[in-house]
């Protein structure tokens, strides 16, 4: 999906909530364009699915959820990784589901090939942190 602008988002929150546009029972895989997936993605009964990720750069392995079962009102609040509902209840986290919903680990992994990318993404991916990354890290997450 490419949604076109003439200005700069003002938040990433803003920016992915717009590609939330499915309907019940559609399921949303987030991946990054530095990124690939290994293995098969098999769908059920759950509503947040936790994959592997692993670092290309220094072999760093980790938890993400990745996999979004749609819900009425799905959008990014308060943090660029933070899924609520519309009724603001917690739907995933950077690595887990909210109280309210069903979390899996999946079986593929995501490949973050970081290594590759060039000086303008690195500069760009920087500035954010330095400007939202502060707020970020003071906003206490709730499940």
């Amino acid at each position: 999906m490419f949604i076109p602008t003439n200005k700069c988002w003002p938040l990433q929150q803003v920016k992915r909530s717009k590609y939330f546009i499915g309907e019940e029972g559609d399921y949303y895989l987030i991946i990054d364009a530095d990124e690939l997936v290994k293995g098969i993605i098999e769908l059920g009964d759950f509503d947040v699915g936790i994959c592997s990720c692993r670092r290309q750069s220094d072999n760093v392995r980790y938890k993400r959820a990745r996999i979004i079962k749609h819900v009425q009102g799905i959008h990014y609040n308060t943090k660029h990784y933070w899924i609520k509902d519309r009724k603001g209840r917690t739907v995933a986290l950077l690595d887990r589901s909210g109280k309210a919903y069903q979390g899996k680990e999946l079986n593929f992994t995501i490949y973050h090939l970081n290594h590759e990318r060039d000086f303008a993404r690195e500069s760009a991916q920087r500035e954010y942190y330095q400007i939202h990354g502060t707020r970020e890290r003071s906003i206490k997450e709730w499940i």
